[in-house]
């Protein structure tokens, strides 16, 4: 398991090389076409994800 500063690391190293970085269980909801019901209990996510794919 990584420490929240080996994370942290390799998050920024992505940033600094525009790499993009996905939560797996995100990306998986997505293609299952659940997104929206697992985001409902988060209604500020749910409206910018309703946003962003209706932009």
């Amino acid at each position: 398991m990584l420490t929240r500063n080996e994370k942290l690391v390799r998050i920024h190293k992505a940033k600094d090389e525009d790499v993009p970085i996905t939560n797996y269980g995100i990306t998986i909801s997505l293609t299952q076409g659940v997104l929206e019901r697992v985001l409902s209990p988060f209604p500020e996510a749910l409206q910018i994800y309703k946003n962003l794919i209706h932009n």
